[in-house]
């Protein structure tokens, strides 16, 4: 009987053991990799490639902090010599970049597949001259060197004349491609339009279309956004919702100028039923640490010199402040 508690004892004791030395090597393994990836996490982020490498879910231990690439790694030998005027994404791995030669490309940097030319872009061959490029809510629409107007469709050219459309759109193509003061149209609602203009600062500016000689007459314009605030402005995002009316200064919610990344912050919580939390347009920290490795920034897509492409909503967040 005092053999078999003896036993008893030992096995016991082999299993206390076992299992201490098991749930000991499991949370000092823990502890070593936690000290490795904080270790990345504040020595490492020396780039901002690397900021966003070791800002991700695993390091941060936080969803609601972590940040992500958009694509990493492109394949793009065109943009050592030639810089970005626009880059936009249509899903499914496409995209549309355009050069300031003017020259399109078809992209593919979120593909894990490359073009037969070895590289994630292949280009658009055109059969017109382009002259001069504006933004119309998101679309680039060209003017030719014999002064006619284009779009791009589908990744495809399509011309824009009065045979596709009403008098009143051509109207109001027409009147804001001929006017060289403005650089993008942001956003449209019915007569109201959001532009930026080449003085590098937003307006609000509101029209009337006169039906008797079918023109797009300018009726008042508004500045939103002045450049002694914020420098030059390049792009700018609203919190807008389809079918809500254009917005004011209050629902911009970033700005990209020659000065920087701003983005709209709550500095405050709300503190009673009948107010609303405090909030302020801030300059992006992350982005005055990392800026010179920078290649092109608008309010929807950075490139880094170091070929990834990072949405520039990952920069509208507060920096670690353990980053060295």
């Amino acid at each position: 009987m005092k053999k078999v508690f003896k036993v008893l004892i030992i096995i016991i004791v082999a299993v206390v053991v076992a299992v201490s030395l098991y749930w000991g090597f499991f949370y000092l393994s823990e502890k070593v990799r936690d000290s490795k990836l904080d270790n990345e996490r504040i020595n490492g982020s020396t780039t901002l490639s690397k900021y966003i490498e070791y800002h991700d879910t695993e390091h941060t231990r936080d969803t609601f902090t972590s940040v992500n690439f958009y694509a990493e790694n492109i394949k793009c030998e065109l943009l050592k010599d030639k810089k970005i005027l626009y880059f936009y994404d249509y899903g499914w791995d496409n995209g549309i970049l355009i050069l300031d030669d003017y020259t399109i490309y078809e992209t593919a940097f979120k593909s894990d597949k490359v073009y037969s030319n070895g590289e994630q872009y292949k280009k658009i061959e055109l059969e017109i001259e382009i002259k001069q490029m504006k933004i119309f809510s998101g679309r680039p629409v060209f003017i030719t060197k014999n002064n006619k107007y284009y779009w791009m469709i589908n990744k495809e050219l399509s011309e824009i004349n009065t045979n596709d459309m009403s008098c009143y759109e051509y109207s109001y193509m027409t009147t804001l491609l001929n006017d060289n003061s403005i650089r993008k149209v942001i956003s449209r609602d019915g007569d109201t339009i959001i532009v930026i203009k080449d003085d590098g600062q937003v307006y609000k500016q509101e029209y009337k279309y006169n039906n008797n000689n079918e023109t797009y007459n300018l009726l008042n314009e508004t500045l939103l956004l002045a450049n002694k605030d914020y420098g030059n402005i390049i792009d700018c995002e609203y919190n807008q919702w389809q079918y809500e009316p254009i917005p004011n200064k209050k629902d911009i919610i970033t700005v990209v100028s020659d000065t920087g990344l701003y983005y709209l912050k709550q500095t405050s919580d709300q503190q009673y039923i009948d107010t609303e939390p405090t909030k302020e347009m801030v300059a992006s920290d992350i982005y005055n640490k990392y800026k010179s490795d920078i290649k092109y920034m608008d309010a929807t897509f950075i490139f880094t010199t170091d070929n990834n492409i990072i949405k520039t909503g990952m920069l509208c967040r507060d920096i670690d402040k353990e980053v060295k």
